[in-house]
């Protein structure tokens, strides 16, 4: 209480984004949490809700049942109620009120309302639990970590701090239920679908939904049978009809490269965002390296420093290993989708034409070798583009170390 007392007015609403020591030891400021904890996660949720609510309007209804849909929808109406009262305390408690309050609770708000509208379209008009309401509720559950442990010590604000507790156990329990799988829900037309497609975000990018396979290649030996379907976007049929599509409407130069990216776009961007993460998290190594060194050296260091310095190491390097694998696989999936269109195409062809003809198209070279070797060129596309990135930053950061010195690694690398 006598730290609290000390603290100068105003502290939590500057940018920070460290707090005043006097005010607490080891903190973000709450303008600071606001910005970025709050507003920038639920401004682009919403900015992907619309979308897909458009996507989801003219998808047939897919489940027979309401029991999950209920359940996901008291969790946010009950979640809704804790941000509406949360939002109407802070905006009148001046011990944590800020700048960005007012704005930061009412998109939380609208988020909110937001994400029941898609919670129940997605149950009822999809597969598989939402990618979009499954990253946006592990995010909030992470990125409303900070403001629960700042709200536990400021002093006197108990409702705040209570509101804010059941607001992160209720994101807890969102997550948990929007991510449940709906397979015993699905009308009987849409029951024959493949472990992969029915797997949420978490079961497909950790590659959970596979861990049954395994277990079951170690009780027995496996069989054809036992194998799980492909997914239904990477079959035969369903990615030579894109890709046939796509080389139709395609009158470009490098006519078969053009319409490969128009007939897996979609599969191609998905893989940036986790290339992207895989960036950061790469660049945070030496940061976090730098300050842990530094930290285990001081004389005098402060310590909350400690457990601070653990979940940075614990965040930087689960990150690495979830955007590796979400890289990756949705890598894979670019390359075989674009493999199983090719074979599909070749195939296709080469039976709807003369014997004469096929004899001279070596179709089983173009179906073995060609495709093969496409599909290997295509595994590192993503590092084109990554790489030159990665190469910048890298630069721009040895810059800050060794000035224009910094040049000579770059010349000896583009002399090599």
């Amino acid at each position: 209480m006598a730290k609290a007392s000390l603290c100068p007015p105003g502290s939590d609403n500057t940018f920070g984004p460290r707090v005043n020591s006097s005010c607490r030891a080891f903190d973000f400021t709450l303008l600071f949490e606001d910005a970025f904890f709050s507003v920038l996660p639920t401004s682009l949720f919403l900015i992907v809700v619309l979308p897909r609510l458009q996507f989801l309007r003219s998808a047939p209804v897919k489940l027979a049942s309401y029991r999950l849909a209920v359940w996901k929808l008291s969790l946010l109406v009950i979640l809704f109620a804790l941000q509406v009262v949360f939002t109407a305390l802070q905006t009148t408690t001046s011990a944590i009120h800020t700048k960005l309050s007012l704005a930061s609770g009412l998109l939380d708000i609208i988020a909110t309302f937001s994400a029941a509208v898609l919670s129940f379209a997605e149950d009822q008009r999809t597969v598989r639990p939402s990618d979009v309401l499954v990253i946006y509720f592990s995010a909030a559950s992470i990125l409303y970590i900070p403001r629960l442990r700042t709200l536990w010590l400021i002093p006197c604000i108990t409702a705040c701090k209570s509101l804010w507790t059941a607001i992160y156990v209720f994101t807890l329990a969102i997550l948990i239920v929007e991510s449940a799988r709906k397979t015993k829900f699905l009308r009987r037309l849409h029951q024959n679908v493949t472990p992969e497609q029915s797997g949420g975000f978490w079961s497909q990018s950790l590659f959970i939904w596979v861990l049954p396979f395994f277990h079951q290649g170690y009780l027995k030996h496996l069989q054809l049978s036992d194998i799980p379907e492909v997914d239904e976007s990477l079959a035969g049929y369903t990615a030579g009809q894109k890709l046939q599509t796509a080389w139709d409407i395609t009158t470009a130069d490098r006519r078969l490269l053009f319409a490969t990216f128009r007939a897996y776009r979609w599969s191609f961007l998905s893989g940036i965002p986790p290339r992207l993460a895989l960036t950061a998290f790469t660049f945070a190594q030496p940061f976090l390296i730098t300050t842990l060194v530094d930290w285990m050296g001081a004389t005098a260091a402060p310590a909350n420093y400690g457990p601070a310095l653990i979940g940075a190491v614990v965040l930087v390097y689960s990150g690495l290993a979830v955007s590796t694998a979400i890289y990756w696989r949705q890598r894979y999936r670019f390359i075989t989708a674009i493999r199983a269109g090719l074979v599909s195409i070749i195939y296709a062809a080469t039976t709807g034409s003369k014997s004469v003809q096929a004899k001279d198209m070596a179709a089983i070279t173009l179906m073995d070798t060609d495709v093969e070797r496409i599909a290997s060129d295509f595994r590192f596309v993503h590092e084109i583009w990554a790489s030159a990135l990665e190469v910048g930053i890298a630069l721009w950061l040895l810059e800050l170390q060794v000035s224009v010195a910094c040049l000579v690694p770059a010349v000896i690398c583009l002399g090599d």
